[in-house]
This record gives C-alpha cells, structure tokens and sequence, in this order.
C-alpha cells in the first residue's frame, strides 16, 4: 500500500510538472501571439500615416499592449538643436513631461541613445529624479529604447511602468522590435511633412509673385490700390502687404516746389 501511495505521489507531481511547463509554453505561444498581432497592426494603421503625431500616437498604444509598460513619450530628433525634443506622450504626469520635454546633446539620455543600446532600469536612475519626486508620480520601472534608421537615431522611446520595478525581458524583446519596426515609418512621414511645407511655401511665394505681376487696378486721381476684396488702400500699403520691399520718404523736385515755394526759389 505504502509503495502504490509513493508511486501514485510521484505521477501526480510529474504531472503537475508537466502542466506548469505546458501552461509556460502556452504563455510564450500568448506572448509571441499578441507580439505579431502588435506588429501587423502597426504595419497596417501606419503604412499610409502621413501625420507624425498621429503616427507617434498609435505606437505609443501598441506598446502599451504589451505587459508592464503603463505611460511614456516619443522623442525626435532636433535637427537645429541637436538634440532630442518630446513629441508624444500619454498618461505622464506635468511634471514628467517636463522633466524629459528636451534632452540636450550632451545629456546622458540622448548620448546613451546615439549609442544605439536600450537603458532599463528603475525610473529614478534613468530619469535622475529625487525619491520625493519618484513618490508623487507612482512610478517604478524605465526603459530608454533608441529608434534606429539607416545608422542613425531618429527617436527615442521613453517607456515606464508603475507595476515592475525592471522592465520583464518579454516586453524588452517586444518594445525593441517595435522600435526596429518603426524608424523607416517616422523617417518617411518626416520626410512627407516636410515636403508638404515646402511646397506650401512655394506656393505662397509664387502667389505673391503672381499678385503683384498681373494687372493692379489703381485709382487715377488718388493713386490708391484696389485689391482682390474690393478693399483700396495706399500705395505703400499695398506693397508692404505684397511684396518684399520697405518705403525710405523723401520729397521730389515738382512737390518741393508746391509745398515749401519760398526755400525752392531761394536755393534756385
């Protein structure tokens, strides 16, 4: 009876061994599931995205489908300052966003980016914040992940958890492949944002060209401008507003004569 009993102890804890490694493999399979599915969103909501914002928007909500990670921000990289300005955000604090508003290029968050390695850890050491401030924010686990295009950093994922004080590996992998999903997307809508810019400047340059080349109705008597409102207005007024140009006064010759009749005959 006593040797049944062991034997029976014994396939029961086996088996129960075995459920707890096919119930790990099933949460893996979960995992790697709503990775892909993460992945074939961002493929599809953002493969036409022309806003940046908006496009910085959804990735901000991929990743937070993903387990731990509660709020954060997208940086981007500042051309003219040269550093990293924050353009996204959702769920942080007033005081977090203007914690991390600007990383400077000389910062330690934007130097360990340019690296191209991820920084996680707790949010204070990351973040170089006091634990009076770390207390009113809730906050707990950080991730800094750098996104990548052609060799060089385009934005910077700022990432924080208020349930895990490290940042679990499962959602490291997954952060970092959206990351690596998403510098091409963020480089391509710059480039159309700023195309779209240019074009509207030229358009408005050629407007202006074209305004003040066509036929300008101007009053015989007064001189005075008439414009496509039907609005008159004075001569300077109507090419300071028109064009690139700036009026110095002075009198002529003829005027002189009507206005100031004695110095004219004096110096004549």
């Amino acid at each position: 009876m006593s040797n049944r009993y062991e034997k029976l102890l014994k396939e029961n804890q086996a088996l129960k061994k075995q459920i707890i490694e096919l119930k790990a493999i099933d949460a893996k399979r979960l995992e790697a599931d709503n990775l892909l599915l993460v992945q074939r969103n961002i493929a599809v909501s953002l493969g036409s995205a022309s806003d940046l914002t908006d496009v910085l928007d959804q990735v901000l909500e991929a990743i937070f489908q993903t387990n731990g990670i509660d709020c954060g921000g997208v940086h981007l990289a500042d051309k003219e300052r040269g550093g990293f300005t924050l353009v996204s955000h959702k769920r942080l604090s007033r005081r977090f966003i203007d914690l991390i508003s600007f990383y400077a290029a000389d910062s330690p968050q934007a130097i360990q980016a340019k690296s191209g390695k991820p920084i996680y850890g707790f949010y204070p050491d990351i973040f170089l914040v006091s634990d009076k401030e770390l207390k009113k924010d809730n906050l707990c686990g950080a991730a800094i992940v750098p996104v990548d295009y052609l060799g060089g950093v385009v934005a910077i994922l700022n990432l924080v958890s208020k349930t895990y004080d490290e940042i679990p590996g499962n959602t490291r992998t997954a952060v970092e492949t959206i990351a690596a999903q998403i510098g091409g997307i963020i480089n391509r809508v710059r480039i159309e944002e700023d195309r779209e810019r240019l074009i509207k400047e030229l358009k408005d340059a050629l407007e202006k060209v074209k305004t003040l080349s066509g036929l300008i109705p101007i009053c015989a008597n007064c001189k005075s401008i008439r414009d496509d409102k039907g609005y008159w207005h004075q001569v300077e007024e109507y090419l300071l507003e028109h064009a690139d140009v700036l009026f110095s006064h002075g009198i002529c010759d003829e005027c002189a004569k009507k206005l100031y009749p004695n110095l004219m005959s004096e110096n004549e």
